[in-house]
């Protein structure tokens, strides 16, 4: 399986492996050097000219060459899509990946797209912009065209980049919806109110436990609840975690969300306490509720019937 797939500890004991028996079997796969970390990656190459002979090496990141959006988005109508017309090229390996973001009239909100050329030497087309109905309405500029590519050279073509290009960056969105009023905390419930560092998830042999927390809000201002966070904290803030939960469906006057947090190796053992609550609309409204515990004015106790607090044993 290429090292790609793997978790993070398994990828560095499988690639210090393969480097080590690669002079006697098989060189490692060019395509994985994108992956490893930068003194792996030089380990991999040492062993890839030893192998065999390379040719050039690309060390050059990919360049935007142009771009050009459209002018209006009208974000009633089905076809809510702004199309932008952007060149990326690169000199040698060829385009993995190539991203664009552009940023609401406050700066409070963004949206962005995304090409995987998976290894063509460029992309010369239309990439698309979506808008749902309760995007703030008003002048969207695109902000950044960013990406790599095989070799792993990283590219970030900024607001200063753009403007040289001498493109249009800027797009007018209409036909939204108001939204002023974001949602509101009805109830909640700890799935996993106490974990174990030392059990690991059912069907596994070393994947740490989740704290998995579901929350249930209301939302009277028509765009529906698309997110939640919910911190937990020892009482002293000396550690603290989040999880995190996303809802995609607009509209839901009452969404049910359900989150999750990884726990790690070397978190604290101890009993953390909801600390805060946090909630987002589609429209990009916000709502936070802090526990008493933490000089806050939310008692949790009347949201969380059966308990706001997450005991992590050893």
């Amino acid at each position: 399986m290429s090292a790609l797939y793997r978790s993070p500890a398994s990828r560095a004991f499988a690639l210090s492996t393969l480097f080590v028996a690669a002079a006697a079997t098989a060189a490692p796969a060019i395509t994985d050097l994108p992956h490893m970390a930068p003194a792996q990656r030089a380990e991999a190459l040492a062993v890839l000219r030893a192998v065999r002979p390379l040719g050039a090496l690309d060390t050059t990141p990919p360049s935007v060459v142009s771009l050009q959006a459209g002018t209006v988005v009208d974000a009633g109508k089905n076809m809510n899509q702004l199309l932008v017309e952007v060149n990326v090229t690169d000199d040698l390996s060829g385009l993995l990946h190539t991203f664009m973001t552009a940023r609401s009239p406050s700066g409070l909100h963004s949206v962005g797209t995304g090409q995987h050329p998976g290894g063509w030497p460029s992309y010369k087309g239309a990439m698309s912009l979506r808008f749902g109905p309760f995007a703030e309405p008003g002048v969207w500029t695109i902000t950044e065209v960013y990406g790599s590519d095989i070799a792993g050279n990283n590219f970030v073509c900024d607001a200063t980049c753009l403007a040289a290009l001498g493109g249009n960056l800027q797009f007018t969105v209409t036909g939204t919806k108001a939204d002023a009023t974001p949602p509101t905390l009805l109830s909640g419930r700890i799935a996993t109110p106490v974990v174990s560092l030392s059990t690991p998830v059912k069907g596994t042999t070393d994947h740490l436990p989740f704290v998995r927390v579901q929350i249930n809000t209301a939302d009277q201002g028509g765009s529906g609840t698309a997110g939640a966070y919910a911190t937990f904290c020892l009482p002293d803030q000396s550690q603290c975690f989040s999880t995190w939960s996303e809802n995609w469906v607009y509209a839901q006057k009452k969404s049910v969300l359900y989150g999750s947090a990884s726990t790690w190796v070397g978190l604290p053992t101890g009993v953390y306490l909801l600390k805060d609550v946090t909630l987002h609309d589609h429209a990009g409204g916000t709502r936070s509720y802090l526990g008493t515990a933490f000089g806050g004015s939310t008692d949790f106790a009347a949201y969380f019937a059966a308990g706001s607090q997450v005991v992590v044993n050893p």
